[in-house]
Order: C-alpha cells, then sequence, then structure tokens
C-alpha cells in the first residue's frame, strides 16, 4: 500500500503501480478529494495480468469498490469514516488467489492477514466495544442491496450540495466535480486564520499535516453521522466571514480523461 501511494498517476484518475507481477491503488486520494475509477484500474490490470491491491480506507461504506473483482487481490477498510462506526477497526478482503500467494511467507504478525483468517477467534486482543459499533452501523445503513444504494446516494447528494455550496461562498474544491469523492473535499485556503474562523463556528477542518500546509490547503470531510444540517452552522458561518477569496490552486480538469470517469449511480446491489 505504501509502494501504490508513491505511484499515483498525476494524469489520470487510474491511481496506481504496475509492475511485472502486481498492481497496488487507493480507491479514493483523500489528499486532494479525487475519487478514482477502480473499475477502469481492474480492467487495465486484467489486460496486463496484473493482481490489484486496494487501498479502500477512506470510501468503503460510501461508494462500491467494484461490480466486478476480476484480478483484486485485496482490499483494506476501516470501521471508522464513512462507515460511521468507532474508528480502530481495520479489515482486508482477500481473494484465494491471495491466500494462496502468501501461503508459506514469513511475515510481521500485525500484517500477518492469513494468519488472522486461518485463526479462530481474534488473533488479538479486540474491544467488544468497537466491534458492537461496527455492527451496529452495518445494520442501520447497510443491511440489504437496497439500504446500501440508498446509503452510496446519500454520500452523493450530500457530496454534491457541499461541492455547490463551496463554490457558492468562494472554495473551489480542488477536484472537478465528475471526479470528485463524495465525503471529502480539498480547497485552498483563502486565509492563514481561515482554520481558526472554522474551529469558531464548532467545526475543525484538515490542515494541519506537512502535505496540506506545505499547498496550502484544507479540507472538509462529511463521513459517518453527518447531514446537511449537521455542515448547515458552518456554511452559515463562512458566508458572514470577509475572508474568503478566489481559490489559488485547482486541478487540472484537462489531464483527467472523460473516458475514465467512475460512473456516479449507485443501484441496489452493486456492491458486495
Amino acid at each position: 500500500m505504501v509502494g501504490a501511494r508513491r505511484g499515483v498517476s498525476r494524469r489520470s484518475n487510474v491511481a496506481s503501480i504496475v509492475s511485472l507481477n502486481g498492481s497496488g491503488g487507493f480507491q479514493l486520494e483523500t489528499s486532494t478529494g479525487v475519487l478514482n475509477d477502480t473499475e477502469a484500474l481492474l480492467r487495465l490490470a486484467g489486460g496486463n495480468k496484473c493482481a490489484v491491491a486496494l487501498d479502500c480506507v477512506s470510501c468503503v461504506g460510501a461508494v462500491p469498490i467494484a461490480t466486478n473483482v476480476g484480478p483484486l487481490l485485496m482490499a483494506s477498510g476501516v470501521s471508522g469514516k464513512s462507515l460511521g462506526a468507532y474508528a480502530g477497526l481495520g479489515f482486508v478482503f482477500m481473494t484465494d488467489e491471495c491466500r494462496y500467494r502468501l501461503s508459506g511467507k514469513i511475515l510481521c504478525p500485525s500484517f500477518d492477514i492469513l494468519c488472522m483468517h486461518q485463526t479462530r477467534g481474534p488473533l488479538s486482543t479486540v474491544l467488544s466495544s468497537s466491534v458492537f459499533a461496527l455492527a451496529r452501523a452495518l445494520e442501520d445503513k447497510y443491511a440489504s442491496p437496497e439500504a446500501i444504494a440508498r446509503r452510496f446516494q446519500e454520500y452523493l447528494f450530500l457530496g454534491e450540495q457541499t461541492g455547490r455550496i463551496m463554490r457558492e461562498i468562494g472554495l473551489e474544491p480542488l477536484a472537478p466535480d465528475f471526479v470528485a469523492a463524495p465525503n471529502i473535499a480539498t480547497f485552498a485556503l483563502p486565509t492563514f486564520s481561515f482554520p481558526e474562523t472554522c474551529l469558531a463556528a464548532g467545526y475543525q477542518i484538515a490542515h494541519e499535516s506537512r502535505y496540506l500546509r506545505l499547498r496550502g490547503w484544507g479540507q472538509i470531510a462529511w463521513m459517518g453521522n453527518v447531514t446537511s444540517a449537521s455542515l448547515e452552522g458552518l456554511f452559515q458561518r463562512l458566508r458572514s466571514t470577509a475572508e474568503l477569496r478566489p481559490p489559488t490552486c485547482m486541478l487540472n480538469v484537462a489531464e483527467v480523461p472523460t473516458n475514465l470517469i467512475a460512473p456516479r449511480p449507485y443501484p441496489a446491489g452493486s456492491c458486495d
């Protein structure tokens, strides 16, 4: 997964690294707010006989992973973020091919997912409250194909609404609409004091990482139990502030091939 982050394509919304034996990618770039097209990545990998390891940490629960897993070897996710449960649990989808490739390999115990798969019960101590919270989140929002599709549409609606309001008040998201993630937006900070303005309104936005600070970027995320009503206080405060100005940085729309745009409608049963 670390290698996948180093090999992000800067000219398409298919993020991947490709070697002789496999590729790695991540479905949602939280750094830029871009939703990558995993269907296209899997097609490219399948055509080149590459297995794929996919990082879905930020998007599992908000968008489908893939309608046809094809060459997908493994995919990772977490209990927090889009699923809306407590943070702290990680999980990995593995195919039979993945289990075969890992067989006999010496791995760090904390990353030995084959050993975890073969162990009956927990391999290490796990908080029951975290497990129960995840079970409740899945029961509440993802109990059926219809519920899953409805949850995806909720994220899509909230993402479109948030992006529209951000533009109205002068905050242009870096990601164009057709590749924008439905649950997070990155934008150029209008002033250095902007995060404090948001904090005064009761909202803490991401801006402190070295990556964001070097670029003068901020991020607004709406994952889990967040609604348009939840964000209204922030946008009311931003509408009344005088410090907003046109953004200084945007992704170049021309660099994103339109034939790689991820499909946006999420019909029932589109995600396993």
